[in-house]
């Protein structure tokens, strides 16, 4: 959101945390929505134990579970900005991700997206909200294959 639509948007946001801290509250939850694209499902299948990605559509009544490039063309090859991501994350988060578990999230960045700006920060846009980082998060950026 951009002008004065994501002004009051934000505003609004700011506004509501401050009341709700104001008030007096003992407990106060607050989350941070990233605007990233596709959502992904990884991690280590429970009954395989291997490593899979998948879209959203991991949790159809059948799933599309990708073990392998292979799998991601084969489900996905009609979108091929799903596969060129699903690959990415294929590819790289075995290498970070935990050794058990499943996970979901919004990819923010893959090969090409982050756009090294000028005076050394990085941009990146996922979806419709362009992100920037400065200093040190940058510097991370730039290092990173993909960003979840």
């Amino acid at each position: 959101m951009h002008g004065k639509k994501g002004f009051v948007h934000a505003f609004g946001a700011l506004n509501q945390a401050h009341e709700h801290l104001k008030a007096g509250k003992k407990s106060a939850e607050m989350t941070m929505k990233y605007d990233g694209s596709p959502s992904i499902v990884f991690g280590h299948h429970p009954k395989t134990g291997k490593f899979f990605v998948a879209s959203k559509s991991a949790f159809n009544k059948n799933p599309k579970i990708n073990y392998t490039p292979e799998d991601i063309e084969r489900n996905h090859g009609h979108a091929p900005g799903l596969v060129e991501k699903l690959k990415a994350a294929l590819e790289h988060l075995p290498k970070v991700a935990p050794k058990k578990g499943v996970f979901q999230g919004d990819m923010m960045f893959s090969h090409g997206d982050v756009v090294h700006n000028p005076n050394g920060s990085v941009s990146f846009t996922p979806n419709t909200i362009t992100y920037s980082a400065h200093g040190t998060e940058a510097n991370n950026i730039k290092k990173a294959k993909v960003g979840v």
